[in-house]
């Protein structure tokens, strides 16, 4: 909740958050619970920029774990 005096277009403002946030939200969709678990559920990010940098990160991060887990199994069953 932001705090301080509402602004004239506060409703317009707040429908336009609604929109974004949905819009946000289905995204990363595809990537189940990895949004919450590598801190892509709200990005802190001013600019377009840091934005784009946050989500990619977060997936290359998720992708990279996915990736060793899947030659940490393969290891496993090549020793088995």
């Amino acid at each position: 909740m932001r705090k301080g005096r509402h602004a004239r277009d506060e409703a317009e403002r707040s429908k336009l958050c609604s929109l974004l946030s949905k819009e946000w939200s289905t995204r990363l969709e595809g990537s189940g619970t990895e949004k919450e678990h590598y801190n892509l559920r709200k990005v802190k990010a001013r600019t377009a920029q840091t934005e784009i940098l946050w989500i990619l990160f977060g997936i290359h991060t998720a992708n990279a774990v996915r990736l060793a887990r899947r030659e940490q199994q393969e290891e496993h069953k090549a020793i088995a």
